[in-house]
């Protein structure tokens, strides 16, 4: 960028990524990001930072796109069903957490796409149509997702088109964001500079993920209860153990101490005898 000084640029970026590693590359690019995810325009939950010194980008519409609006016939997808593979994980593995617990309804969206979408328990989404048909999603369907023209990957392996698709931008997102280049080059508008902006306090991946951690923290409040009160119990439970076990000790000394003195009476009739 500084040796072509390019009067325009966009960097794309995971909007997870740490504070620490989100103001390196803010740092670098001159420009606070802006946040979009491409659910506003596709089926597909990817949450994504845009570093770029484009003026005035606004958030797009939504157009309440879902998994149902995107997805291709059964009968068009049959070698891509994954429901005895899913079923063939052996529950508490980590292959079968991977491969459930991304499942989505046509109802939903599906994950952010990755480049190993064409594996059921990668953690890719796995389509449910019904109790027993899922399916991964397929290549002409990635596309879709990532609104590029229906087998524009055409020509190479699923595997290689899977990768390129999920390595890639959401177009309708990068178009949406040019429209406003346009509109700067027709109007004559400036690039914007860093003193422009104001640096947020937080990273986006901690704006986004706020709620959820607020309930996070109290599930684990209400675990640490439930550990509390297991842990009294058993604490309780071992002690009355432990009182149950002194009182078994003393009864068996008892015992002994009987069988002792019974044993020393008979050795004494015996030497009586004996001496007699």
């Amino acid at each position: 960028m500084y040796e072509t000084e390019a009067k325009w640029f966009l960097l794309e970026n995971n909007a997870t990524m740490t504070k620490e590693n989100q103001d390196i590359i803010t740092g670098i690019m001159g420009v606070e990001p802006i946040y979009i995810n491409s659910n506003l325009l596709t089926a597909q939950e990817r949450k994504r930072l845009y570093w770029t010194n484009i003026p005035d980008i606004k958030q797009p519409e939504d157009k309440g796109i879902f998994l149902r609006d995107i997805v291709q016939p059964r009968e068009e997808k049959k070698e891509y069903e994954c429901y005895k593979r899913m079923m063939a994980k052996e529950e508490g593995t980590l292959a079968h957490k991977k491969a459930w617990s991304q499942v989505k309804t046509l109802d939903q969206k599906s994950r952010a796409l990755t480049t190993a979408q064409n594996i059921s328990n990668s953690g890719a989404t796995n389509i449910k149509y019904s109790d027993t048909e899922y399916y991964i999603l397929t290549p002409l369907e990635c596309e879709r997702l990532q609104t590029l023209p229906d087998n524009y990957t055409e020509g190479v392996s699923n595997t290689q088109r899977y990768k390129a698709i999920g390595n890639g931008w959401t177009v309708d997102v990068i178009a949406h964001i040019f429209k406003y280049l346009k509109k700067a080059i027709e109007e004559n508008i400036e690039p914007v500079k860093l003193k422009d902006h104001e640096r947020p306090q937080q990273s986006y991946r901690r704006m986004i993920n706020t709620e959820e951690k607020k309930t996070e923290e109290k599930t684990i409040n209400a675990n640490e209860v439930i550990e509390m009160q297991e842990k009294e119990k058993y604490e309780k439970k071992i002690a009355e153990l432990e009182r149950e076990l002194k009182e078994k000790d003393k009864e068996i000394s008892k015992i002994r101490g009987e069988m002792q003195t019974l044993k020393d009476r008979v050795f004494n009739i015996l030497l009586e005898k004996a001496c007699g």
